[in-house]
């Protein structure tokens, strides 16, 4: 079956593309998490997982500081929203003048 093979070298030239890109992500917002969501990943998603956090483990610039974590969401209808959050949350902990209008602006 040499559809299978074609359809698995796909994916596999897929998941390292992905990666590539998921390493700029990391080293451009600094994440401790990065989690994969949507029904793409629902067949493959191990494939996907392993692929990226190969790549992050190696590439990442700040791996000998902390590491990040490559998941597949548990509930992939909200993960986005939830991914969202935790990013506005993490910014307003770190800075917390940020969402402060009162603060005299530099």
């Amino acid at each position: 079956m040499s559809g299978d093979a074609e359809a698995a070298e796909l994916i596999a030239v897929s998941a390292r593309a992905l990666a590539v890109a998921t390493v700029s992500l990391v080293n451009l917002l600094d994440v401790g998490r990065v989690v994969l969501a949507g029904n793409a990943f629902a067949e493959v998603g191990p494939l996907y997982r392993e692929s990226i956090q190969a790549e992050v483990d190696q590439a990442v610039f700040m791996r000998h500081v902390h590491s990040v974590r490559v998941e597949l969401a548990d509930d992939v209808s909200c993960a986005a929203a939830v991914g969202a959050a935790m990013v506005v949350l993490r910014n307003l902990l770190e800075s917390p003048n940020l969402g402060d209008r009162s603060a005299p602006a530099r």
